[in-house]
């Protein structure tokens, strides 16, 4: 293997490990958050109202590099998904974050592939192989130990909580189900930025109807709302855009499991989360089960695979 190319690789390699691991700083920047008092509405608020600078660059960059413009009907549809599935699935997940673990909710997260393969095969026939049955009884068997332990420990809001961003997690598949029909036609990065900048306008437009002030907050909140929109936003998804274009799809899908483990040691660390046996196994199985479903092709052509692009 020439140099030029390992170097490469390994290039590619480090910034898809490093994405999964910034990205995975979003559960613990809130839960920390949340300790000073403030809600779910909030934080995420304060999350996308510091990447808006960020989102207004990136929509004009992607017109600039564009070779056509967008129909008033791509416009709706880009901001129908993006204020479907991305505004109402992260308030679900931030929600959910108020009730459950930052590892419980990460692992949760993860099971988006296997809703995205489901989601296809009942709307597009796409045909499912016997790997991809063992893969998903694999991962919600793990699932379900995880689960059982974690409500073990934190009690009966677990199933709140995780109910919570369980619905986050299907409806992040179904936005990518979505972006997969429209992104060969608009382009990645167009499409990207005007669905963040639809959901971001949703949003602020809650926050607003809401009444409830973004001043007067503790100063941390503010710190911790800046890191969330630039290290578990804005950061990971240029990381894994710059990691996937050098070593493929494929091998990204599998170094982006990185991201539940980081989570459990960030929070072990940070919010002092037990990490226990039945955890530890379970979480083993998904990880697992998730990566056997992102990296076994279809047996039919259905709609293209999105690879998470932006960051809930």
């Amino acid at each position: 293997m020439p140099s030029s190319h390992l170097k490469a690789q390994l290039q590619g390699a480090t910034l898809v490990l490093l994405s999964g691991v910034t990205l995975s700083t979003k559960a613990i920047l809130a839960k920390l958050a949340y300790r000073h008092g403030v809600d779910a509405l909030t934080m995420l608020s304060l999350r996308m109202f510091f990447a808006v600078p960020l989102l207004l660059l990136s929509v004009y960059f992607a017109e600039k590099s564009a070779a056509t413009r967008l129909t008033r009907k791509d416009l709706l549809q880009i901001a129908l998904l993006g204020v479907t599935g991305y505004y109402i699935s992260a308030m679900l997940d931030f929600l959910g974050l108020m009730y459950i673990s930052a590892a419980l909710e990460r692992l949760v997260l993860f099971l988006y592939p296997t809703f995205v393969m489901l989601i296809s095969a009942v709307l597009f026939r796409t045909r499912l192989r016997r790997t991809h049955m063992v893969a998903l009884l694999i991962t919600y068997l793990g699932m379900a130990v995880v689960f059982h332990q974690e409500r073990a420990l934190s009690g009966s809001d677990t199933q709140k909580g995780a109910l919570l961003v369980l619905g986050c997690s299907v409806g992040y598949a179904a936005y990518l189900v979505g972006a997969g029909r429209l992104i060969p036609r608009v382009g990645a990065q167009r499409f990207n930025a005007y669905s963040l900048l639809s959901a971001t306008t949703a949003i602020l437009l809650h926050w607003t109807l809401r009444g409830s002030p973004l001043h007067g907050l503790p100063l941390p909140v503010y710190g911790y709302g800046f890191l969330m929109a630039t290290v578990g936003t804005v950061i990971p998804t240029i990381l894994l855009a710059k990691g996937i274009a050098r070593i493929g799809a494929g091998p990204a899908a599998i170094l982006t499991s990185i991201g539940p483990v980081s989570t459990v040691l960030l929070a072990s660390t940070l919010l002092d989360e037990p990490i226990t046996t039945g955890q530890t196994l379970g979480g083993v199985l998904v990880l697992f089960g998730v990566t056997l479903v992102t990296t076994t092709p279809a047996q039919s052509q259905g709609p293209p695979q999105v690879r998470n692009k932006s960051s809930l």
